[in-house]
């Protein structure tokens, strides 16, 4: 067996940080990134990627942002593929209102500090947070997606707390002693 394969299968961050992107996808939402270290991007099928007015192409490096990069995705013709280097230089994810096409996407392994989840239509986000150090967690309206976690581990991190109308997501922990400066919790299945 192949020990890249045995590490990647131990550690989920080693993974590739790989999102899909449907036939015919035109650009929708909101849709933002940003990184630990400057990553290899690499495209498959007929998908474009321009960020911030800039257009990238596969085998393209992008460097780390000030804040985040903002994207701009479509797909004209056969599926395909967007990856951003491994999952553990994914630091912040940003997806908003990204309408009926359906984008997958797998953040377990990411080095997340900033998540931010909302009416994300179609699209399936699946995950584990635990052990992120996330600062700032906003989980709303997310239809079929499924993203779990304890947030306990969280104490010295997380200052702001947002979940509503989770669906089948499961976020559990102790909120105890977190310096949070913003908690609302909605149609969690309290």
């Amino acid at each position: 067996m192949d020990l890249t394969y045995l590490q990647a299968s131990k550690d989920p961050g080693e993974l590739p940080a790989t999102f899909s992107i449907p036939a015919g996808y035109e650009n929708t939402g909101t849709k933002r990134i940003n990184f630990s270290e400057p990553v290899l991007l690499t495209i498959t099928g007929d998908v474009t990627l321009s960020i911030d007015g800039t257009v990238y192409e596969s085998g393209d490096t992008i460097p780390v942002a000030g804040s985040y990069h903002t994207l701009t995705i479509n797909n004209p013709g056969e599926a395909g593929t967007i990856t951003f280097g491994k999952r553990k230089q994914i630091t912040y994810l940003y997806l908003y209102s990204l309408g009926s096409s359906v984008i997958t996407g797998d953040i377990t392994g990411m080095k997340l500090t900033y998540l931010y989840l909302s009416s994300i239509g179609s699209s399936v986000i699946t995950g584990d947070i635990t052990g992120m150090k996330l600062t700032y967690l906003y989980l709303y309206s997310l239809g079929s997606s499924v993203i779990t976690g304890d947030i306990t581990g969280m104490k010295l991190t997380l200052t702001s707390l947002y979940l509503d109308s989770l669906g089948s997501s499961v976020i559990i922990g102790d909120i105890n002693g977190m310096a949070l400066t913003r908690l609302y919790l909605h149609n969690v299945g309290l």
